[in-house]
């Protein structure tokens, strides 16, 4: 296969039409994954995108973007409703750009009413859907992980950046579950795709099926 030179592109890699760029499906809405803990969300989002050449947004990274700090530090010193102004406006924006690719939300962007409306009138809602008990051990795995990690400080003190108390009970997590659940059912139709186990990732094929089976 002949290499080629071609404008923006590395004659080590740009071999005539083996590394051309090209998403293997046309959507026509932006596919928007939500979930219960944001870094499964982006982990799986980031995989279903890199496997159908789609471009990729992270609506938590993007906030992170435009704020300046970080998720945790925004609303820790400039409040909820600060990072909810972010979070409406970018994904506004967000959900309207082009081309159409893979977008995963915060766990509490579908919270918002106006945010399920636009979720609703301009993408294709799939939701990584844990029930309670796996939810709370995939925390936990989670926790262990990251205090395995001995120079990497916690984040936060809690289970999550709204939540500072330490995670003992199932119970403590139903709220925050329920609230959730009925944000995303309240959202409109989506595609549901269970999450068994201690990793998200068996989703990402799940998620590559479906949307190659629905893309437009």
């Amino acid at each position: 296969m002949p290499i080629v030179a071609r404008p923006g592109c590395a004659m080590i890699v740009c071999m005539d039409g083996y590394y051309d760029y090209g998403p293997l499906v046309s959507l026509e809405r932006s596919i928007v994954l939500a979930g219960l803990i944001t870094d499964d969300t982006r982990m799986v989002g980031y995989r279903v995108a890199a496997l159908l050449g789609l471009p990729y947004t992270d609506l938590d990274r993007s906030i992170e973007h435009h704020a300046g700090t970080s998720v945790e530090r925004l609303i820790t010193e400039q409040g909820v409703d600060r990072y909810r102004t972010f979070e409406r406006e970018l994904l506004a924006r967000h959900l309207v750009a082009t081309p159409p690719g893979i977008l995963t939300l915060g766990d509490g962007t579908l919270l918002e009413a106006d945010s399920r409306q636009r979720v609703a009138s301009s993408g294709r809602l799939i939701v990584l859907e844990h029930d309670l008990a796996n939810f709370y051990w995939r925390l936990i795995g989670i926790k262990q992980a990251r205090e395995a990690e001995e120079a990497a400080p916690a984040r936060h003190a809690g289970w999550h950046v709204l939540n500072p108390e330490p995670l003992t009970r199932i119970e403590q997590l139903r709220p925050f579950f329920q609230a959730r659940v009925d944000a995303w059912a309240d959202t409109g139709p989506a595609h549901a795709v269970p999450i068994v186990g201690a990793s998200p990732l068996a989703a990402v094929d799940v998620i590559v099926d479906w949307v190659r089976a629905h893309g437009d």
